[in-house]
């Protein structure tokens, strides 16, 4: 046994012993990319370093007082510097066992061969067309399709979209398997039989119109909608909105939503109750890729455990689209179903 072997062991000891040492071995073999290295995606990468993965972080931004809010790899002193150049360093000192890459560039410069190089790819941010872009790299990767994550956190909210793929297997959670036979963990007795679940894709979610995803989901909640106009405002390249004039362009987006949903503001504003928009709006544009630590920790928790099912292809994965409200400190999942 060499010495990293060793290390390794006893490093990963706890989380052989919680997932099995098959999963430990894909979480060690596989490549992550991190693309914009903000909020929840800062999160996911310290999970991530310290369950073993290897990641990438592709950026081209500089730090900004901004950053700060969110990024605890960060500190004053980095102002200025490009991002990828300040954190690199402090994420490896997380473990020394697995590699930290990154790429000082933009997502839109991103290759699709570059992007299929990848196990896993998590975006954070960027408009709809690139995320779907993006999305359509990793599901026709030549070697099997990847999976992708897409975030945003903006304040007390947040949210994400996930795509394991058209066929992804996954062994069920053993401790789960545990509980449900009184306690007996019959793993070791007997060959795992293997599950399938098929995502669609997020061009495809994207397109189910809001009246035809169930009602018992809430799926126009405050989250979920201000997702979707931030998604179109980026559209043609324009940065996140943070002036006076763009709440009202945001409000804008938001008839021309429900428009293209068969939805106006009267059959609309019963699923979301009592929201004052244009306050809203004038919330997010303030608030735009600055999420509060408590929402970037929680949701932040359960992107990075999905993550995780994605690449150790253990226990069933979650609903395709994840919501976070700091009101209520409520997480919520729920799928968007695609016409087969």
């Amino acid at each position: 046994m060499t010495e990293n072997t060793i290390k390794e062991s006893t490093r990963y000891d706890r989380q052989i012993r919680v997932w099995g040492a098959e999963a430990q071995f894909r979480l060690q073999n596989a490549k992550v990319l991190i693309i914009n290295f903000t909020n929840l995606n800062v999160e996911v990468a310290k999970n991530l370093v310290l369950a073993g993965v290897h990641v990438t972080i592709a950026d081209n931004r500089v730090v900004s007082l901004n950053d700060l809010a969110n990024n605890f790899f960060l500190s004053m002193e980095d102002v200025g510097r490009p991002i990828t150049e300040a954190v690199v360093g402090r994420v490896q000192e997380l473990n020394t066992l697995v590699t930290v890459k990154t790429v000082n560039a933009p997502s839109s410069s991103l290759a699709i061969e570059f992007l299929q190089g990848f196990d896993v790819v998590l975006l954070s941010g960027e408009s709809e067309i690139e995320a779907q872009r993006i999305s359509e790299a990793t599901r026709t990767r030549p070697t099997g399709g990847a999976a992708f994550f897409w975030s945003d956190a903006s304040g007390d909210e947040g949210i994400f979209f996930a795509d394991f793929g058209t066929t992804f297997q996954y062994a069920p959670d053993p401790q789960q398997s545990s509980q449900n036979n009184g306690g007996e963990n019959n793993a070791a007795k007997s060959k795992v039989e293997l599950q399938s679940v098929s995502f669609p894709s997020l061009s495809q979610v994207l397109r189910v119109p809001w009246t035809k995803i169930p009602s018992r989901f809430q799926p126009l909640s405050r989250i979920f909608v201000d997702a979707r106009v931030i998604h179109k405002y980026r559209n043609g390249g324009k940065a996140n909105p943070d002036g006076a004039t763009q709440p009202q362009e945001l409000s804008d987006i938001l008839a021309s939503l429900l428009a293209e949903n068969g939805l106006d503001r009267a059959s609309f504003l019963p699923e979301c109750p009592s929201i004052d928009w244009e306050t809203e709006f004038q919330k997010l544009c303030v608030n735009q890729q600055v999420g509060t630590v408590l929402t970037v920790s929680m949701l932040g928790s359960f992107l990075s455990q999905e993550v995780i099912k994605a690449i150790s292809r253990t226990g069933m994965p979650g609903s395709n689209v994840f919501t976070f409200d700091g009101d209520s400190v409520t997480v919520r999942s729920f799928p968007i179903v695609a016409d087969q």
